[in-house]
């Protein structure tokens, strides 16, 4: 998640992201990233009004910027 938050709006690749969160020469299949920002989406949206993880298809995950988040709540 800090790694996120270090640059609201960005879309960081699944490889940055597993970099930065497990050691160097561990092998993270991209598949493994995709279960912890689940896990993470799960916990975040339990106790706000709405999701603000961004999925980008193919290519990796960010966090919605605020005004953005905040646009798509009812």
């Amino acid at each position: 998640m800090l790694h996120l938050l270090k640059e609201p709006g960005r879309v960081y690749l699944r490889h940055e992201l597993a970099s930065a969160a497990w050691p160097a020469g561990v092998f993270v299949d991209p598949k493994t990233v995709n279960v912890h920002i689940g896990r993470l989406r799960r916990a975040l949206t339990a106790v706000a009004a709405t999701d603000p993880i961004r999925t980008v298809r193919g290519v990796g995950y960010g966090l919605c910027p605020e005004t953005e988040a905040a646009s798509d709540a009812p």
